[in-house]
């Protein structure tokens, strides 16, 4: 039998879900229940472990705490699968079109921070081939997308009417190959440095750190938790020079340090030149 996934709670107009089918239902290895607009289901195959997450966004008569919400929901739940070398697959309904606006933006930069392809992106979203919403008065947008981690080849991904879900929406399909993940996904992989510190200058300030941080923050207004991560991630690299022991000051290197040297020895050689006149 196939098995349904499905997370409705106490809340009005929202909830989500997912279909496994019979075949896919012995490899299930977990479920999660994030909130009523984000779901997911780890399941086995071919030696990976996928999660799909099934989300529904809300629109924009909510307020913007509840969109942030939903997106803090998402970022939880897909960060918990990369941590773990999951693969993501992620279908729904974000309520927004690519590039349009707030909430444009802060789909574009939930999928840049994750490193997750969007893969019913080409086109216009009003065409035959890539609207998924019909609006009472006859407006068509793509408002839903399928999404997955970017080492997947993507065979095909569109919208369908081959299923009736009596809705204003359309149903997308996509078809990816699971085989190519594991060698796109090695090319990828990157060393993490742990117990990174910005480099003082002769104040003790890291002042190069906090001017890179401030044009990122003037550049790009962080809207979750990860994007501002990624944006502090980015002036630290940007702060941080190619070879640091070259730009390094040692303590005795200190101008201040330095200064007192030579007092000390000028000192020392006034003295020793007083002692020679006496002598003679």
């Amino acid at each position: 039998d196939h098995c349904l996934y499905i997370c409705l709670k106490d809340a009005k107009g929202s909830g989500t879900g997912i279909l496994i089918h019979s075949k896919h239902v012995g490899n299930i290895r977990q479920h999660h229940f994030v909130s009523d607009r984000v779901i997911a289901v780890d399941i086995r195959m071919r030696h990976r472990t996928i999660r799909f997450i099934a989300a529904y966004a809300p629109h924009a008569g909510y307020k913007i705490e509840d969109l942030q919400s939903f997106y803090d929901s998402l970022c939880f739940i897909t960060s918990d699968a990369r941590a773990k070398g999951y693969i993501s697959i992620l279908g729904g309904d974000f309520n927004t079109q690519l590039d349009v606006g707030l909430r444009g933006s802060l789909l574009n930069e939930y999928a840049n921070a994750y490193d997750l392809s969007i893969a019913n992106s080409a086109g216009s979203g009003y065409t035959s081939d890539s609207w998924t919403f019909c609006s009472s008065v006859g407006v068509k947008r793509r408002l839903d997308y399928i999404m997955a981690s970017s080492g997947l080849q993507v065979v095909s991904c569109s919208p369908s009417n081959s299923i009736d879900m009596n809705s204003d929406h359309r149903a997308v399909h996509a078809s990816f190959i699971l085989e190519s993940f594991r060698r796109n996904a090695q090319r990828k992989r990157r060393r993490v440095q742990r117990g990174w510190k910005p480099i003082l200058d002769n104040h003790g300030t890291p002042q190069a750190y906090h001017n890179d941080l401030h044009t990122q923050l003037c550049a790009h207004t962080p809207a979750t938790l990860q994007s501002l991560e990624k944006l502090a991630l980015t002036a630290a690299v940007a702060s941080t020079p190619s070879n640091p022991t070259d730009t390094f000051i040692q303590p005795w290197q200190q101008p201040a340090v330095q200064e007192l040297l030579q007092k000390t020895s000028r000192q020392q050689q006034q003295s020793r030149e007083k002692r020679g006149s006496k002598t003679t």
